[in-house]
């Protein structure tokens, strides 16, 4: 349970929420803090799905999302407690998602640090020159193979193999962009917006045969905070950051490449860079 406050609505998103979805999913976070769903948290629940006018399939992709959040978050460290895979069935069940998500999530897990120990994969030389190594659980989005489909479905498939997320869109925690430079679309765009890694294939496949064990994820990564801003900037957005909600600051935060947190007070580095935001554009009219 530790693990719902720890958790990003980006990582949600990640895994397939609607963004229409994000108040339903912080309200339902709220809600399973202690393991059961009052009537109460249930109407409040229902009243969301009423208001933002939510399909039966958004709620189910929110809940399906939500799950596999925690799960990927208990599985990629490698150890999966008793009590753990005990929580999340629980959960899933709570949201009336199939019996075999959890179990089929572990097997594969299971799968892939089988293959891990069999690929024999290497540690970190001395000279190594390729900076921040791939690991266990990053998420990495390939574009670009127009003429080499083959490899690029060779590398996704070894990269899912060994337990490496592989994911169709960019967000602000995709670990880096992998592409050849043959088409330069959205992804690539995207990817440059948010500051995320690009490397060739050929960088990727060394990155690959030295995957290193997961890190620790953080609450909210920190992409090019600023720490200061000017006492004119402050004063002209101290209206928008106070007026605005903080689902539309926790929105604007994921859309910009923050991994927002779904409960508890906005961080200050949010609130300042959503506040810097705004008085740019009160400077562009």
């Amino acid at each position: 349970m530790a693990q719902l406050s720890k958790l990003s609505l980006a990582e949600v998103i990640d895994e397939g929420a609607p963004v229409g979805t994000l108040a339903y999913v912080e309200t339902l976070l709220d809600a399973l803090e202690d393991g059961v769903i009052s009537d109460d948290e249930a109407t409040a629940l229902q009243d969301l799905v009423e208001m933002f006018e939510l399909a039966e399939t958004d709620v189910m992709s929110a809940h399906t999302a939500l799950v596999l959040a925690l799960s990927h978050r208990a599985l990629d460290d490698g150890h999966v407690s008793r009590n753990e895979r005990a929580e999340l069935d629980a959960i899933a069940s709570t949201l009336r998602l199939p019996a075999t998500l959890v179990p089929d999530l572990i097997k594969k897990a299971d799968a892939a640090r089988a293959a891990r120990l069999s690929a024999k994969l290497r540690a970190l030389p001395n000279d190594w020159a390729h900076g921040e190594p791939l690991r266990v659980g990053d998420k990495v989005v390939f574009t670009g193979f127009v003429e080499r489909d083959r490899e690029r479905s060779r590398l996704e498939q070894r990269s899912q193999q060994l337990g490496v997320r592989v994911l169709g869109t960019v967000s602000g925690l995709t670990a880096m962009l992998v592409t050849d430079g043959s088409f330069a679309g959205g992804k690539l765009q995207r990817a440059n917006e948010l500051g995320t890694r690009i490397v060739d294939p050929e960088t990727y496949s060394v990155l690959l045969k030295h995957l290193q064990p997961a890190a620790a994820v953080s609450s909210m990564t920190k992409r090019g905070v600023p720490t200061q801003m000017n006492a004119d900037a402050a004063g002209k957005t101290t209206t928008e950051a106070d007026t605005a909600s903080p689902g539309e600051i926790r929105a604007w935060g994921i859309a910009n490449g923050y991994a927002v947190g779904v409960r508890g007070r906005l961080s200050a580095e949010l609130r300042v860079a959503y506040m810097r935001a705004m008085a740019s554009q009160i400077a562009a009219l």
